[in-house]
């Protein structure tokens, strides 16, 4: 898509912050002298008095120096004391001298409700004139708006701030500061653009700078996506990746240490032993890169490429140089993709302590690396070794073990127990280190569990590189409850019975694991069943809906399906399940007529199943209904189709026939969408034209002929 942008410059009326500043000022100008024309005035009377207007004597005295203005107050309070009424402007006049016992709440009250209308209408006054004002000189409404806005504000805010304090012109800078802020903070000037968009085909730039952008973790990358990044962007299928296809890059992969996957309490460290050409990095701990790694304890390292490849590694270092996959040994990281990213694990390494138990002797001490080599879709590779290096801590071994999974997880749920059934199960045990445990029912220390729950884990495992245990069998266990069981372990089992079985490490406290019991799987409906489908297609389109419930977690399950006819035929999820969180489920089928009986079998996550075979038979309807009947009874006229329909006429002899459906009169058929019987007025001097249709939309074919045409005679 492309687009055309103009500017049209600034928004009608708007103006510069310089003349926002000095309309303000303006404003506030126009209040002083306004409030040197209009001085306030409030009155003390004693007893019933009344406040008077203000005497050109008063005024006078107002004008008085400062120096007198002790004098003056004093004449005022003894004429106050006498009950004489007392004029005094509102210059000099404190908020405090308000709330003095002698003000008299009430006159206090009073004379502030006055004092705060007055201002408000003068700052209404204020805020309506320069609004008016500065719209006759083109100033846009809003501008104008927020100006009158300011300025009343700052004349009201000013106002109280006088009377707040004894000093008259208070109010100039307060109210002024208050003016502009307001005006500040409320002003955003305003720019308006005229665009035209016109829409194009898109046209991907030349090369592959942009490719990775599809290659967001948030949204999955796709063909075209990649495809419209550039015109040597390529799309893999199988990675899900958007790559640069520079069919002249005859360059290899280059190797860096990817930080984000490496095991947290580890860090990466400059290797100087590691001979050039070779690159590499030692793993170390986070707190010393003087030590090494922990024995049985598994971490995780990786290695970052600038363009995607496939990558193997070894443990030794690999004396060839040339396509990675002819070189002999080694495991094939992330399997065998292309990507940019690749992680290697490594397992539960054993303590140097426990091979020596074994007769194994490490070389260089404990020492360990790891040889990479990648090489890109090209053919291009590296030719020399990206190496990790680490050494596994030769100390004695002073943690205790640890169970590292299980082959049920913890917390399943586990099928409903029949009568005939054992209620029991088969659990396998996985550990990181070779020890000895033991399970029980109830939360104890290892040496107090019983000797006969005993098992070994003594056999190292290729793909995680733990320690698989012998099988042991959990009995006892019930239906509807939660059954709970504790395991515990202890590590070097050549040290059992041993003078050095002291040296031992024991779990301080129990693994907890638990199966939860359930209930059977209710299929309570399938459909459809015993039941015929229609439509007027070819293929009809059929719905498959089954409910489940009770089992675990109220019936939400897993529901498959098959056709019993087909040999061939195996069961396939309905659409939307596999996560065992639906009790409702559908499938859509597209089917030929025909008889159909379909198996249907539905599982929940703890392993109860339910099963039921539907059967149902798929009718295609391609024919018009037809008028099997039509007859006078009363005073109508009524026809009987062979098939639920909906009937209309017409009487325009000229047309007879030749009227589409949607123009005719529809005929009564008892309220309903479609019926069999149908009726409309009798009429001995018409002749009435009728057409029919079935829900499926099947009408008489051409569309010129009707599917009856009725004559009434007679009275």
């Amino acid at each position: 898509m492309k687009n055309k942008e103009k500017s049209l410059g600034k928004g009608k009326g708007t103006i510069a912050l310089s003349q926002i500043f000095l309309l303000v000022l303006s404003t506030i100008a126009f209040s002083f002298l306004l409030a040197n024309s209009l001085p306030l005035v409030r009155g003390y009377g004693g007893g019933d008095n009344q406040v008077s207007n203000p005497t050109s004597t008063d005024l006078e005295q107002d004008r008085q120096p400062v120096s007198e203005s002790e004098e003056i107050r004093e004449s005022m309070n003894e004429a106050i004391e006498e009950g004489e009424d007392v004029i005094e402007d509102n210059e000099g006049t404190s908020f405090w001298s308000y709330l003095s016992p002698s003000a008299g709440a009430g006159k206090s009250v009073g004379h502030w409700a006055g004092y705060i209308a007055s201002n408000a209408a003068i700052s209404y006054g204020i805020y309506q004139i320069t609004k008016l004002g500065l719209g006759t000189i083109g100033v846009d409404e809003r501008s104008a708006d927020i100006i009158g806005k300011g300025g009343a504000i700052g004349w009201f805010a000013g106002a109280i701030a006088t009377k707040l304090t004894w000093i008259s012109s208070a109010w100039i800078g307060f109210g002024a500061g208050i003016a502009i802020l307001y005006a500040l903070f409320t002003w955003k000037e305003e720019r308006y653009y005229q665009v035209t968009f016109t829409c194009a085909p898109w046209d991907a730039q030349k090369g592959g700078e942009y490719c990775k952008l599809c290659n967001d973790e948030d949204i999955p990358c796709t063909e075209y996506r990649c495809m419209s990044l550039g015109t040597h962007c390529e799309y893999l299928k199988e990675e899900q990746l958007c790559v640069y296809d520079d069919r002249i890059d005859i360059k290899p992969p280059v190797i860096k240490p990817w930080e984000e996957i490496l095991t947290e309490e580890y860090k990466y460290f400059p290797d100087n032993a590691i001979s050039p050409p070779h690159t590499g990095v030692r793993i170390v701990p986070e707190e010393n890169e003087k030590t090494c790694v922990s024995p049985f304890t598994p971490f995780t390292f990786g290695i970052e490429l600038d363009k995607p490849a496939r990558c193997k590694y070894w443990t030794s270092r690999p004396g060839e140089i040339g396509d990675i996959d002819e070189i002999k040994g080694g495991w094939n990281t992330e399997n065998k993709l292309l990507l940019y990213n690749h992680k290697i694990y490594v397992g539960y390494l054993p303590s140097v302590e426990y091979l020596e138990t074994q007769n194994i002797t490490l070389k260089a001490g404990g020492e360990f690396s790891v040889y990479v080599r990648c090489q890109t879709r090209q053919g291009d590779y590296n030719q020399h070794d990206f190496v990790f290096s680490f050494c596994v801590d030769d100390g004695p071994d002073m943690k205790a073990p640890w169970i590292t999974r299980t082959s049920i997880p913890d917390n399943s749920p586990i099928s409903y127990f029949y009568e005939e059934d054992l209620k029991e199960i088969n659990l396998t045990i996985y550990t990181n280190e070779p020890a000895q445990c033991r399970w029980s029912r109830l939360e104890q220390a290892y040496e107090d569990m019983p000797i006969l729950n005993q098992v070994n884990c003594l056999k190292g495992t290729l793909d995680v590189g733990d320690y698989i245990c012998d099988e042991i069998t959990l009995t006892g266990l019930e239906n509807r409850e939660n059954n709970d069981y504790y395991i515990s372990c202890i590590d070097k089992p050549h040290l059992e019975g041993t003078e050095e079985a002291y040296l031992r490490n024991v779990m301080q406290r129990a693994h907890p694991f638990r199966l939860i019991g359930t209930q059977p799987l209710i299929l309570d409906s399938a459909e459809p069943n015993n039941t015929i489908i229609r439509d007027s297609t070819g293929v009809i389109k059929v719905m498959l809906k089954v409910k489940t419930s009770v089992g675990y977690d109220k019936g939400k399950s897993n529901c498959e399906f098959k056709s019993n006819t087909d040999e061939n035929s195996r069961y396939a999820l309905f659409l939307n399940d596999g996560g065992y969180d639906n009790y409702e489920h559908e499938q859509r089928l597209d089917l030929a007529a025909g008889d159909y009986s379909y198996d249907i079998r539905c599982v929940d996550l703890g392993g109860n199943a339910a099963t039921r075979t539907i059967t149902f038979t798929v009718e295609t309807d391609t024919t018009a209904p037809t008028v099997v009947r039509a007859f006078r009874e009363g005073e109508y006229l009524k026809i009987v189709t062979d098939e639920d329909a909906k009937c209309v006429y017409s009487n325009i002899l000229t047309i007879d026939c030749r009227y589409d459906f949607e123009e005719g009169t529809e005929m009564d058929r008892d309220f309903v969408e479609y019926n069999t019987i149908h009726s409309l007025p009798w009429d001995s001097d018409k002749t009435f034209y009728i057409k029919c249709e079935d829900k499926f939309k099947n009408r008489p074919n051409p569309p010129d002929r009707c599917s009856i045409t009725a004559r009434p005679y007679g009275d």
